[in-house]
């Protein structure tokens, strides 16, 4: 009877974890995209600040390429049950749907291994050499799911599985895994940063990831003296953050670190920065919604978020039935989106990045 309500009560967990994680991906994803790649200043001036809500189409959002890969990756978790080679198939087919879909605003990266996926190059083979954000902002997920394990073997084994699928630089892997480690982190309540960046640290191989681990005592010494995480990036990124997984993550774990409890403040610092907005408030959102749930999101914010297909509400319907069937180790049924569907969606939404486009040569320029 103990063992079986430890079980209940871990499923639970579990299940608010994943939800929460997948939700506050998607959330900072939409929010971040109307500002994707302006700089600090431009983004004051075209929207006087960070935006408080919904800019994409007129009260609403949607969600890029990031939450579609943390929604492929949950996908690939739940029909696996976690074994490595079902996992890498499964996502290597939910990458090879997505690119024959014809996304719009993807990495060059990214839609290069795709495109190596559709003309059936096998998993082992289609990453390319880049250390762009694809890894990292699918990874939340992963920690989230492993949060529980024994140990993090399970963790890494994915985490770079999921990365060389897309990106065979070191790099873009070790970025992704400290993502997955602060989520997994988040997920069990552990979010005092010296705790989280050690534990971060000590999964990092000690040769290849140092340029890495010099920006985890950064940011742990810049927590330390309690500077926000706008002045953070300022001092480094003063443009905007940039592609680059060594720029993304340190500020995205800035400013997760800085506000654990409060999504709604970490998120908009995070986009604040500027540059890879979405990208950096999705792995920011990701990882403080692992940590305070669904219920800890602003409600407006998940209602405001269109998107067609109905994923999104799918996983948050379903993350009970994923956590009972992950902890005892049973394979899911999912169904793929049809791709109609999802190609009209892509087409929608590659309408709409074109009218932003457009409208930022417009003035506002700012001073």
């Amino acid at each position: 009877m103990h063992t079986m309500n430890r079980l209940e009560a871990r499923k639970a967990t579990l299940a608010r974890a994943v939800a929460g994680g997948v939700w506050g991906t998607a959330v900072g994803d939409a929010l971040g995209l109307p500002c994707e790649g302006l700089s600090p200043r431009r983004i004051r001036a075209l929207f006087g600040g960070v935006p408080n809500e919904y800019r994409f189409i007129p009260g609403r959002g949607m969600v890029s390429d990031d939450t579609e890969h943390t929604v492929l990756v949950w996908d690939a978790l739940a029909v696996s049950a976690g074994e490595g080679d079902a996992f890498t198939w499964r996502l290597a087919g939910g990458l090879r749907r997505w690119t024959l879909a014809l996304p719009a605003g993807v990495g060059l990266a990214t839609l290069r291994a795709g495109v190596r996926l559709v003309f059936g190059v096998p998993p082992s083979r289609s990453g390319v050499f880049s250390a762009g954000n694809g890894p990292a902002m699918r990874a939340a997920i992963i920690g989230v799911a492993c949060a529980w394990d024994d140990n993090c073997d399970r963790l890494r084994d994915l985490v770079s599985r999921s990365s060389r699928l897309t990106h065979t630089d070191p790099k873009a892997e070790y970025g992704a895994l400290a993502v997955a480690i602060c989520a997994r982190c988040f997920a069990r309540g552990e979010v005092t940063p010296g705790i989280v960046l050690a534990e971060v640290a000590g999964m990092l191989p000690e040769s290849g990831a140092e340029e890495l681990q010099q920006w985890l005592r950064r940011i742990l010494d810049s927590l330390w003296h309690e500077q926000p995480t706008e002045t953070f990036a300022a001092e480094h990124f003063p443009a905007g953050v940039s592609g680059y997984i060594n720029q993304t993550i340190p500020v995205a774990l800035h400013a997760a670190l800085s506000h654990p409890a409060d999504f709604r403040r970490a998120v908009r610092s995070a986009i604040a920065c500027g540059g890879d907005t979405d990208t950096i408030a999705a792995i920011t959102g990701g990882i403080v919604g692992a940590s305070v749930g669904t219920e800890g999101i602003p409600e407006e914010w998940r209602h405001g978020i269109y998107e067609p297909t109905g994923v999104l509400a799918n996983i948050g319907g379903r993350s009970d039935d994923f956590a009972g069937a992950w902890l005892v180790g049973v394979s899911q049924t999912v169904e793929p989106v049809p791709y109609l569907f999802a190609l009209f969606r892509n087409a929608l939404f590659a309408v709409v990045v074109l009218t932003h486009g457009f409208r930022r040569l417009l003035p506002p320029y700012g001073h």
